[in-house]
């Protein structure tokens, strides 16, 4: 069971009962990288699972694609009598050594109950929280249209809990009450809280709760100005997790978008409306953002030629002063000359292009 809370730094913070973990997560990351898995061959696993009883054939068909997973059955291979239980599906479903690590990875998967040292719960309750797929299709669907912009301007001008509002109106009921949280109480500091309990409950002889005038002088010292009692929602499945983020999101009115680089999905910060993210994708140095910019500043250059002109001469002359060939104050002055003449040049183009404009502003700047 893992207890989350959304926090005012944008953050999700995460407690988990099992373990102790106390962690946080940027809000939206959890769920965007889930979004973002490939379930494919998993969905192929699990429908196979769901279809078939777990005998000799299946066993053959899942040794075959599984061949690491299935090791672990090896006394079993020539058994004529061989009778398995159907959680030996679980086993290649939530155990599996061939396949799905990135599944097995994820922060989901690492705080709840869904997956766990051998399984939990019945097999069925196991298998139905074990459909990610249909979970993913799901919340994909409801991520596109309650929280990011569609092709509809008048829906794009409600907000994201009134998109919700007309879609669990309007579409198949598993729409209408997924967002089923559960509610707890954490108390903060817990160990000091964990400490109160051990030594004026839990180890009183008479099992009866103290007198509040019992209550020591440092004990009171502890707790003012640092307990607080904390309303958190229970997580114990993957489909918690997704839900109480998307709520989250929805509930905030916090819009998502697609990054025009990667392809990921984000959440827009800071004052300036942006359609690429601040990741760095793999093997690059560069973020989207900064990426993108430098494509779409070569896009421009390349789309006009009094633009592309200037660029050639402003690369000349900078490397000019770099080598010091050229005087520092020189080369300021000709930049701010050259740069409105540019724009001079690049407006009256624009409304009416000529090579002789160009001959000009290559006369102008010394270009060949």
């Amino acid at each position: 069971m893992a207890y989350v809370k959304y926090l005012k730094t944008n953050e999700i913070l995460i407690y988990e009962e099992r373990h102790g973990y106390n962690e946080s997560q940027k809000l939206g990351d959890m769920l965007f990288s889930f979004l973002e898995l490939d379930l494919n061959e998993y969905n192929s696993l699990y429908t196979f699972c769901s279809k078939n009883s777990f005998d000799q054939v299946a066993f053959k068909m899942l040794r075959e694609k599984y061949p690491k997973t299935a090791q672990r059955y090896k006394s079993l291979y020539n058994r004529d009598d061989f009778i398995c239980s159907d959680d030996c599906f679980l086993e290649f479903l939530f155990c599996n050594q061939d396949s799905f690590s990135d599944l097995y990875e994820h922060p989901y998967l690492y705080y709840s109950d869904t997956i766990m040292e051998g399984t939990a719960g019945t097999f069925s309750s196991e298998f139905y929280n074990a459909d990610f797929f249909r979970l993913q299709s799901t919340i994909k669907e409801l991520v596109e249209f309650c929280l990011m912009e569609i092709n509809n301007p008048k829906l794009n001008s409600l907000t994201p809990m009134e998109r919700y509002y007309i879609l669990t109106a309007t579409k198949h009921e598993r729409f209408r009450y997924i967002l089923n949280l559960h509610t707890s109480v954490l108390f903060f500091p817990m160990a000091l809280h964990d400490d109160i309990l051990d030594k004026y409950v839990y180890n009183s002889s008479s099992h009866e709760d103290i007198s509040l005038d019992e209550i020591p002088d440092d004990i009171i010292d502890q707790v003012k100005g640092n307990g607080e009692a904390v309303l958190v929602n229970k997580c114990n499945t993957v489909e918690d997790f997704c839900f109480f983020e998307f709520y989250t999101l929805l509930s905030r009115n916090i819009a998502v978008k697609r990054c025009a680089n990667c392809g990921r999905l984000f959440i827009s910060s800071g004052k300036y409306n942006t359609d690429c993210c601040d990741r760095i994708p793999k093997g690059e140095k560069y973020s989207c953002k900064k990426i993108m910019a430098q494509k779409r500043r070569k896009e421009k250059i390349n789309s006009n030629p009094i633009v592309k002109e200037y660029e050639r001469a402003y690369k000349r002359n900078y490397a000019r002063a770099t080598n010091h060939k050229m005087n520092a104050e020189d080369f300021r002055l000709w930049s701010e000359e050259a740069t409105q003449k540019r724009d001079a040049f690049s407006a009256e183009y624009n409304s009416n292009p000529s090579d002789q404009l160009i001959s000009e502003f290559k006369k102008y700047l010394g270009n060949k």
